[in-house]
């Protein structure tokens, strides 16, 4: 049956009413469990794949959302581009079962970046790795 008709068919079931009796008629609970787990166990792996991997040759670095750009001599977080020497700090922390890196800038706006991390070790690898690129470009030294 097609689905418009099926939702629009009684006009006193319009709306969520009618969205919910759709869905029960095509989908069972346990249909509907086992596409939420499989959309969960997607993110999780496309998450982990997307933190953990890099790429680093003789022009840029790039993890996580951070990019160093070494003959620009710049650094963008997120939508946000810097010069490397406006980076004043950089560190990573481990809070309960998540670790984060933290990049301190001097801007107004936002000063303070934390990207999230997946894995046991790779808040403080990325850490290292932009610690790296940043000396690569010329930037500040953070050891």
């Amino acid at each position: 049956m097609f689905a418009g008709n099926l939702l629009f068919s009684n006009p006193e079931k319009q709306g969520a009413q009618g969205f919910n009796t759709f869905i029960s008629k095509t989908m069972d609970s346990g249909v509907l469990a086992f596409v939420a787990i499989g959309a969960m166990v997607v993110f999780i792996i496309w998450y982990y794949i997307r933190t953990n991997s890099y790429v680093a040759n003789d022009q840029e670095f790039k993890q996580n959302g951070v990019r160093v750009v070494f003959a620009d001599r710049t650094i963008t977080i997120g939508k946000r581009t810097y010069s490397v020497d406006k980076v004043k700090g950089i560190r990573w922390e481990r809070v309960a079962n998540s670790s984060h890196v933290t990049i301190e800038v001097d801007d107004f706006d936002k000063p303070i970046h934390k990207i999230g991390v997946v894995g046991p070790k790779g808040a403080e690898v990325l850490q290292q790795r932009i610690c790296t690129a940043l000396r690569k470009a010329n930037g500040p030294s953070f050891v």
